[in-house]
């Protein structure tokens, strides 16, 4: 685990992926998992200033390193986290 101690890694799907299609997945599994939640509508605003208008997580590192490769779909990941956060109220 030496080579895990003190270092920070980028997990990610390696795919971009824009905040307005997580919002969409993660809508998506509310209705599926309990279609009488109120959904999440997005609020527009003006870009500011230092806004990242686009970003994508390099996993290079975690893969070198520990021959790491993402092995759950985004939206299954989002699924099970909705149904988690979901049961607890």
């Amino acid at each position: 685990w030496n080579l895990v101690d003190g270092h920070a890694y980028n997990l990610a799907s390696q795919s971009q992926t824009t905040i307005l299609d997580i919002l969409e997945l993660i809508n998506t599994s509310i209705e599926k998992i309990n279609p009488d939640f109120n959904l999440i509508e997005p609020n527009f605003e003006q870009p500011r200033k230092g806004d990242i208008k686009h970003s994508f997580a390099d996993i290079s590192k975690i893969t070198n390193i520990l021959d790491w490769t993402p092995s759950v779909k985004l939206s299954q990941g989002l699924e099970e986290l909705v149904k988690m956060n979901l049961n607890k109220l």
